[in-house]
């Protein structure tokens, strides 16, 4: 069996039944290269790759992470972010909710939906824990949400986690967290 670089699927040549030569299976692995430049495997087994192996260009579909990551010159670069869907966040004590909160990063942005009430005394935090790391902006976000009343809140989201609501009253009512834009993560 040979391989030709003419006709074929896609125009990417075709096997034939003339004999193989050295030559063919090099053309064929130079098309492989050229177009089948994607692998899969854990960021481990991504890690080990050394010598020809690892090349610009590369694509990694990380099966540790869910994201795809290119190699650049300098490392791997994410270029396909996984989505984590909606995931419910637990809330500190003293807060309420009339729709579960919940969380969702995807293509580098974090996002929150839901609606909550509760007491907020100056830099107080709904949620019960830090955001996760995937959602933390690289640098300290300032933004607003609107309650039922439509009044504006001043929100801080901290590239440690905090996810801060400041109001100049005590109480907040049913805050709107899907009217917070989505922010860019570090990820």
């Amino acid at each position: 069996m040979g391989y030709s670089t003419n006709g074929g699927p896609k125009g990417l040549g075709n096997i034939t039944d003339a004999a193989s030569t050295a030559a063919d299976m090099n053309k064929l692995i130079a098309l492989i290269g050229e177009v089948g430049n994607h692998r899969v495997g854990s960021t481990s087994e991504r890690d080990a790759l050394t010598g020809a192996k690892l090349y610009e260009g590369l694509l990694w579909g990380n099966t540790t992470t869910g994201a795809i990551e290119r190699r650049t010159g300098s490392g791997w670069k994410v270029v396909v972010y996984p989505d984590s869907g909606e995931v419910e966040v637990g809330r500190a004590a003293g807060w309420t909710a009339s729709v579960t909160p919940t969380l969702r990063t995807r293509s580098g942005y974090a996002s929150v939906n839901g609606r909550i009430s509760g007491e907020s005394s100056a830099g107080a935090s709904p949620f019960g824990a830090a955001l996760p790391a995937a959602a933390r902006p690289l640098t300290e976000r300032i933004t607003f949400g609107l309650d039922g009343a439509n009044t504006l809140h001043t929100i801080v989201i901290q590239p440690g986690g905090g996810f801060v609501v400041l109001t100049k009253s005590g109480a907040l009512n049913d805050l709107r967290l899907g009217t917070i834009p989505p922010w860019p993560t570090g990820v």
